[in-house]
């Protein structure tokens, strides 16, 4: 186990140096060389990965995502599929198409969960700053943060809410509408949890 985590330990700090460098010179491939820094083309079996789309003529980091299995592809895919939304990201990566490029993706680091996955997104953004990517977010996770911080204490009242509709004795007639309301946010809860660490 500490074997493991010293190696972890490690290639953060690697992660670090190579992101400390890269903000210097804007070029990937040149920090990477410079720090060490492994940068894979191909996705893990298995857990989660931040992976970062390249730009092939300068080795910029146009986007920086969070995935599992072949996610850090689907963006070209969809792109070239047109399945895409006004989004930044794809802007971007359009561009590059019709200019006969393709963005590089690579994976900054692998073997992480869910969770540290999205937090080491919202870093690596953080530290290159959004200005300088076509995010729109500062992380994916953000969006299911908000949502729950809205949602939580609301389903949190749910009990008293029940207990009070009880105690002050609604008629069936009413508390059929006001159950219907309950159930939405509780499976609106459920979903945003899910999603919380999907």
């Amino acid at each position: 186990m500490a074997k493991v985590q010293d190696k972890a330990q490690g290639e953060a700090q690697i992660l670090r140096h190579f992101l400390n460098s890269y903000v210097q010179t804007w070029d990937a491939l040149n920090s990477a060389l410079c720090t060490g820094q492994t940068l894979y083309r191909s996705p893990p079996l298995e857990g989660s990965y931040v992976y970062a789309l390249l730009s092939p003529d300068m080795g910029k980091i146009i986007y920086v995502g969070k995935g599992t299995g072949r996610r850090m592809f689907h963006h070209v895919r969809d792109v070239r599929r047109g399945h895409v939304s006004g989004l930044k990201k794809y802007k971007a990566i359009r561009d590059l198409i019709e200019n006969g490029l393709e963005p590089v993706p690579v994976i900054l680091m692998k073997g992480l969960s869910s969770r540290q996955a999205l937090t080491l997104e919202r870093l690596v953004i953080g530290l290159i700053g959004r200005v300088n990517l076509s995010n729109s977010l500062p992380g994916e996770g953000d969006r299911w943060e908000i949502a729950y911080q809205k949602v939580y204490p609301v389903y949190k009242g749910m009990g008293n809410v029940c207990a009070w509709l009880r105690s002050a004795n609604v008629t069936p007639d009413r508390w059929s509408s006001i159950a219907l309301a309950i159930e939405a946010v509780k499976r609106g809860y459920g979903f945003i949890q899910e999603m919380r660490h999907a």
